[in-house]
């Protein structure tokens, strides 16, 4: 014989139902115990009218007993009905365990499941969901919205508490040892010098590096300029003490000259020869990266170093720890560079949405597709938490609520139930005297 294992149900932790506020639930309960009270009154009204009707017609053969009893009668029997039905909706009447009473405590759970049935039938049919997306011109509206400043202000104020939030919660040694596997994942096996000369040979091939020398000559032209004090400097520093001043002013002032000379012909000599001297040298960079076998293992060599923990930790720890401490501080502040581009960004989106026709369309397009495959697809996951709510909740306490809220409403049926029953009381006894002569 096989042993099966059962696996139990899981236990729902009960849910507590929304709040009432206590002034406003108090002021219903008010509310709810005076329409009671006068609904009751009305009943007991109809009864005592009845009861003394039939006592008299025991005595008195006056006619318009016969109509005024009937009317009780009618009010009586209309208001008891409509008291039944009022007060099985959330109690069993009189405490006696009638079937079908107490209908909210003892079939919450079937009223859960039907309503989440009809809201996915009747509110999450895809093509009525993207009818409503549609007509509502929800990226025109949000544009408008959007483009305003003190609307992108807010916004950019909670991309920064969302950064904030973000950069709170991830544990800095967890991040740090990411970085480190994700460093040692993408270099250890890799051999890097051929991959730099490819890349340096490419940029050679496209001219592309001559940016870059025209921006260092360019530079160093700048510093030679100003270079002034400090060769004056270092020819007084290394000159011969027997050395006159004049003399090493002048030859300061001559060094000084010259270098400025040939850092401005450099500057502006494309086939200056200490130029064509940088890119023979940088091609002998790529070719040496490519194939030279001692340049690639002193690369690999720095390779190791870099990636030996001892190196990398606490690199990768100061540059974590200053970039969050970055992004903390200009996220937190609204006259930092990132919150202006993002308000900008914001501004420029909003009006994109609001005036392009084009954009508008292919968000509403997009936003209709998500919809309506969510609906789709997902209807009876999104209405469970409909059927589950209301299955966690205590059914007495549910019980309460409901009449708290709805309660005042409902007495008010059971007033009409003692005046209909009554007018129809009247006029079925007034056909019957004089059409029928009973």
């Amino acid at each position: 014989m096989q042993n099966r294992s059962v696996t139990s149900p899981v236990k729902k932790t009960p849910l507590p139902l929304p709040d009432i506020e206590p002034e406003q639930a108090r002021i219903k309960r008010a509310e709810l115990k005076k329409t009671r009270t006068i609904a009751t009154s009305m009943l007991v009204v109809a009864a005592v009218i009845f009861i003394v009707c039939h006592i008299l017609q025991r005595h008195y053969d006056w006619v318009w007993l016969g109509f005024l009893r009937a009317a009780a009668e009618a009010g009586m029997v209309g208001g008891l009905a409509d008291w039944f039905a009022v007060t099985a909706l959330f109690r069993h009447p009189l405490k006696i365990p009638i079937p079908h009473t107490a209908i909210i405590s003892e079939q919450k759970d079937k009223m859960g499941s039907s309503m989440a049935t009809f809201v996915a039938d009747n509110f999450l049919n895809p093509e009525l969901v993207g009818e409503k997306i549609e007509s509502a011109h929800v990226p025109q509206r949000l544009g408008e919205w959007l483009q305003k400043p003190e609307n992108a202000d807010k916004v950019s104020g909670e991309l920064g508490t969302a950064v904030k939030g973000v950069l709170d919660v991830i544990d800095d040694q967890e991040m740090l040892e990411l970085f480190d596997r994700t460093l040692h994942r993408q270099l250890d096996d890799r051999v890097l010098a051929p991959e730099l000369g490819e890349y340096l040979q490419k940029l050679l091939d496209s001219g592309k590096e001559e940016p870059a020398i025209q921006f260092l000559a360019d530079k160093v032209s700048q510093w030679a300029v100003k270079a002034g004090p400090t060769i004056e400097r270092i020819v007084d520093k290394d000159s011969p003490v027997w050395a006159p001043q004049v003399l090493q002013n002048l030859l300061g002032s001559r060094i000084h000259r010259e270098l400025m000379e040939w850092t401005v012909k450099v500057a502006h000599d494309p086939e200056h020869e200490a130029r064509l001297a940088a890119k023979r040298w940088l091609q002998e960079l790529a070719d040496d990266l490519r194939t030279d076998e001692k340049t690639i293992e002193k690369v690999e060599e720095i390779k190791r170093n870099i990636l030996a923990k001892e190196a990398t930790s606490g690199i990768a720890e100061k540059t974590w720890i200053s970039t969050k401490e970055m992004l903390l501080r200009t996220s937190a502040d609204p006259n930092s560079l990132l919150r202006r581009k993002a308000r900008q960004a914001v501004v420029s989106m909003g009006r994109a949405m609001a005036t392009s026709e084009k954009v508008q369309a292919v968000i509403t397009e997009r936003v209709v597709a998500a919809s309506k495959h969510l609906a789709s697809n997902y209807a009876p996951e999104i209405t469970a938490i409909i059927s589950d709510t209301v299955e966690r909740w205590d059914a007495a306490e549910a019980s309460d609520k409901i009449e708290v809220l709805v309660g005042k409403d409902l007495q008010f049926i059971r007033m009409n139930g003692t005046i209909v029953g009554s007018l129809a009381g009247l006029l079925i006894y007034t056909i019957a005297f004089f059409v029928l002569g009973v």
